[in-house]
């Protein structure tokens, strides 16, 4: 609703108010004219009074009847301008004639008589106040005619008593106008609210309606999938076969006379390594007469294949209670098993070179530093670093550099055991588990890896390209530190390595190494002096949608110099992450962006705000009051409020992240899940966490003219966002030719030094052209 359609509605509804709270001011009013009529007439034995009472009651005729004709539910914005208008010039009209009374009634040169007048004015004031409160304007017409022609006839009387009348009516009518101005509030205050809840009731229905048509649809496709792949079976007591329709024989092969009056072992039969389990299963649940729900189970087809079945059945009994077999229903789930092995396959692998994540990678570590029968198995942990592989990709193109890492992969992959696991951590990246073996067998299956690496080539247009590695290695003895604490541990080691002979630095973890490094302890601290010295800003990178305006800004905090200039201080955020001490980092950035968000929506008022919060905050249970309290303090309006973690963040503590994202976007909040893509999380989390936006990594997006891959991956996120109602925004677009292809996989929004880069707000106020305007021409 547009602000002019707003103070539309309000002025509708005022009339609305009016029309239903006139009629019984009008009546009591008349009431107490009649009165004070009649006692003038008792006192004074005076006809001019009912001249005034005549007029009265035709003011009033008018007042009451011409909203209670004109004033409807439905109005059009000219018929609510012009009944605003009548109903303002009869308030004024009404209050003169009133006012009028004080030169007819008690006409003496009594002082009480006019004392008593003045307060049956006041009361009529005051009346008025009952209807026209929650329309400041018409109240101050109706008292300002009471007041205005009252004072006149006191002055009439007596100067004396003009002045008096004059300054008890100034304050009088200012005490009141005061209650109307608190009253109007209020009310606008209900009627926001009403508004609100109006909204959200028509978007509830609309979600519902379509929830509606979506479980059609399912049931639909259910409904389809069931008849075209579900057969009934029956047994006896002795549970041989008696019935199967013919649906099984088209999914099996098998003919029904071959397994009718056979025992079920003739129909079922399992994996080798679970065929006892299962059977043994199924064969308690029936000897037990329970009811079979959904039991999966193997069936070998004629050919010997096997196919997955969900088998559903019920005892049945005669009315003796004699068990007479079962009877139920199966229905092949093969596809749809094989589609969840594919998802977890890739939920779990990285989609170019096969090997494991670093999600999986990171249940491996922590699966390794469990004790096992309470006895803990020491282990290697080795981060390889690929160099050179940026030559591949600027030379030969990004695509032959994905084709080098998928043939080095399968190289590495012989490596693999039950007791060394392998996975691509990063671009360039990858980690090693080497478990079962001694410290020394495991650095020499690491320098294996290594040679392995570094004797690979790979042709392309008649060019040789080869790698160099280098490895950190972590020797593990006990399991007194935490997975993320050894990964930083072997991510040094490996830095460490570039200055050894081989390539290689290996070195024992231990506790202290877990909490952080010297260096960065001083990074902190220079960060805290920062903050305690005032020293940061805000930044502000515009979120660019498809026709080139600014959708939403991210929110950025920034290092001034010593000349005033500022700086990113992301390089600094890990080491704060380490520390455990970001809380108090992200508190100052939330209500910093809410304390200028005044600034920021008269210079933009369409956009959003995007707020970055570190992942070490997810268990912070008072992050979330924290976040509610500021947005009231500064008026923010939730709505253009978007917080964002990012992927890993989120995955490695599921949970507690899809809290967060639930109660932040509960509270009228959006959220979105930033870097998506870089191998840690499964597409099943996005199920998890109702995001509304989803922030596509970099990576994905610089090489996707060349990639093949990124391609895919762009094209499989863009179709679970139709389904799971998110938008996706690319990060990193450097180069504006991207965006016609960006656009064509369902991107809906644009950031990065292509579009715009970060400013101090004061930079964007003082700019007064569009901050993407360069996408316009591009697009």
């Amino acid at each position: 609703m547009t602000e002019m359609q707003s103070r539309q509605y309000v002025a509708h509804r005022q009339l609305i108010t009016i029309k239903r709270n006139l009629p019984q001011a009008i009546v009591l009013s008349m009431l107490a004219a009649i009165l004070v009529t009649a006692a003038d007439y008792v006192l004074f034995s005076s006809v001019d009074a009912f001249y005034w009472l005549l007029a009265l009651l035709i003011t009033s005729a008018f007042r009451g009847l011409y909203p209670v004709k004109v004033v409807r539910d439905e109005m059009s914005v000219d018929e609510v301008n012009s009944a605003s208008r009548v109903v303002l010039l009869s308030a004024a009209l009404g209050g003169i004639v009133w006012g009028a009374s004080a030169f007819f009634l008690f006409d003496s040169s009594s002082s009480s008589d006019a004392l008593f007048l003045m307060l049956v004015l006041a009361g009529v004031c005051s009346a008025g106040l009952m209807c026209y409160a929650i329309w400041p304007a018409s109240f101050a017409a109706f008292a300002g005619g009471v007041a205005g022609v009252g004072t006149l006839a006191m002055f009439a009387r007596t100067p004396t008593l003009g002045y008096v009348a004059l300054i008890l009516a100034v304050v009088y009518i200012a005490l009141l106008m005061m209650t109307a101005v608190r009253v109007r509030k209020a009310y606008l205050a209900n009627l926001r609210l009403r508004l609100k809840n109006r909204d959200l009731q028509s978007q509830l229905s609309e979600q519902d309606e379509r929830l509606e048509h979506l479980q059609t649809g399912v049931s639909k496709n259910l409904s389809f999938i069931d008849i075209a792949k579900l057969w009934s079976w029956e047994t006896d007591a002795s549970l041989k076969m008696t019935h199967l329709s013919h649906g099984f024989q088209k999914f099996t092969g098998l003919p029904l006379d071959c397994v009718l009056g056979h025992p079920l072992e003739k129909l079922f039969l399992e994996h080798p390594h679970s065929v006892n389990y299962r059977l043994a299963e199924l064969y308690k649940r029936m000897a037990a007469r329970q009811t079979l729900s959904e039991f999966e189970i193997l069936i070998k087809r004629l050919d010997g294949s096997l196919i997955t079945i969900s088998i559903n059945g019920e005892a049945c009994f005669d009315p003796h209670r004699r068990f007479l077999g079962y009877r139920g229903t199966a229905r092949d789930i093969t596809n749809q098993k094989a589609q969840l092995r594919k998802l977890e396959f890739e939920a779990s692998h990285d989609s170019l070179t096969r090997l494991i994540n670093r999600r999986t990678f990171l249940s491996v570590l922590e699966n390794s530093l469990t004790k096992l029968d309470g006895r803990f198995v020491p282990f290697l942990l080795a981060f390889i670093d690929l160099e050179r592989l940026n030559i591949v990709n600027d030379t030969a193109g990004h695509m032959a550099g994905d084709e080098f890492l998928a043939g080095l992969s399968q190289q590495l992959l012989a490596f693999q055991t039950e007791h060394v696991r392998i996975a691509r951590i990063g671009g360039d990246e990858f980690g090693l588990v080497v478990a079962g073996q001694s410290e020394d067998e495991a650095v020499i299956l690491v320098h294996s890896v290594l040679e392995t690496i570094r004797g690979h080539r790979f042709s392309h247009d008649g060019r040789n390209y080869a790698v160099g590695a280098f490895a950190g290695l972590v020797y593990v003895a006990d399991n007194s530190v935490d997975a993320y604490s050894l990964m930083q541990q072997a991510n040094q080691a490996c830095h460490k390595a570039r200055e050894s002979r081989d390539g290689m630095h290996k070195r024992l973890h231990s506790m202290a190494e877990g909490r952080g490094t010297e260096g960065d302890a001083h990074s902190v601290q220079r960060m805290f002096d920062a903050l305690d010295n005032q020293r940061f800003v805000l930044s502000y990178q515009p979120v660019a949608a498809n026709d080139g305006s600014v959708a939403h800004f991210e929110v950025l905090l920034a290092q001034l110099t010593g000349d005033g200039a500022s700086y990113s201080s992301g390089q600094f955020i890990p080491a704060i992450e380490r520390f455990g001490a970001m809380g108090q980092f992200d508190r100052w950035v939330i209500e910093e962006s809410f304390r200028q968000y005044s600034t920021f929506a008269a210079r933009f008022p369409e956009a959003g705000l995007f707020i970055n919060l570190s992942g070490s905050n997810l268990d912070d249970a008072s992050l979330f009051d924290f976040i509610r309290e500021k947005l009231a303090a500064y008026s923010v309006p939730r709505e253009r409020v978007c917080f964002e973690i990012t992927e890993t963040s989120a995955v490695s503590d599921a949970e507690k992240a899809a809290l967060l994202i639930k109660g932040l976007r509960s509270g009228g909040c959006r959220f979105a899940l930033d870097d998506f893509g870089t191998g840690m999380a499964s597409l099943n989390y996005l199920k998890l966490f109702p995001v509304d936006y989803v922030k596509i990594d970099g990576s994905f997006v610089r090489g996707l003219k060349d990639s093949v891959v990124d391609q895919a991956v762009l094209k499989t996120i863009a179709d679970l966002s139709q389904a799971l109602e998110f938008e996706i925004i690319a990060e990193s677009v450097e180069d504006l030719q991207l965006l016609p292809l960006l656009r064509e996989f369902g991107v809906s929004y644009f950031q990065g030094y292509g579009v715009a880069r970060p400013q101090l707000l004061d930079d964007w106020v003082k700019d007064t052209g569009s901050p993407v305007d360069a996408m316009k021409v591009a697009g």
